[in-house]
């Protein structure tokens, strides 16, 4: 009985543990919108999050919002949150301005020529988040998003920020 109530209450949850045997995450180098350059290679010691989305993706947008929330109050401890758009040349426009209207505080990388995608999301789809450990591994990958799923995140987050 305790079994299946075990069972029934882990699939209620969304959140997923950390991956025990983790991958290396790669790098990347690529400028931010305010033109600074992000190299995931840079920020080995803290855990980052890396956010795939479009300005056309209402899921999204509703995510960012909870990422930038994160950012703000887990930054000092270690998070880094980077926001990485997939636009294309019809809705570009929009990521710069959306980002500036909502005084995202996590960095956003408007990744044009979807290099940034090809590695850390193949399938393209958005939202999806990649956390990467302190030692520059995946951790976890989330796709989609439904309310609820940023205390699933931040949940994670702890754990990552935790872990030696």
């Amino acid at each position: 009985m305790s079994a299946l109530l075990l069972a029934t209450l882990l699939s209620w949850s969304s959140a997923q543990p950390l991956a025990v045997e983790r991958t290396e995450a790669g790098s990347f180098a690529a400028r931010d919108l305010q033109g600074r350059r992000v190299r995931l290679d840079d920020l080995r010691g803290r855990v980052v999050v890396l956010a795939f989305w479009a300005t056309w993706c209402t899921p999204c947008l509703a995510e960012l919002r909870h990422l930038d929330e994160l950012q703000r109050r887990r930054g000092a401890q270690g998070l880094s949150v980077i926001a990485v758009a997939g636009d294309g040349p019809e809705t570009a426009s929009r990521v710069s301005s959306l980002a500036r209207q909502q005084r995202w505080q996590m960095s956003v990388i408007h990744d044009v020529e979807r290099r940034v995608f090809a590695r850390f999301n193949p399938t393209g789809e958005t939202p999806w988040l990649v956390v990467i450990d302190k030692h520059g591994r995946i951790a976890w990958t989330h796709g989609g998003y439904a309310p609820g799923d940023e205390h699933a995140l931040a949940a994670t987050v702890a754990t990552a920020l935790d872990e030696p």
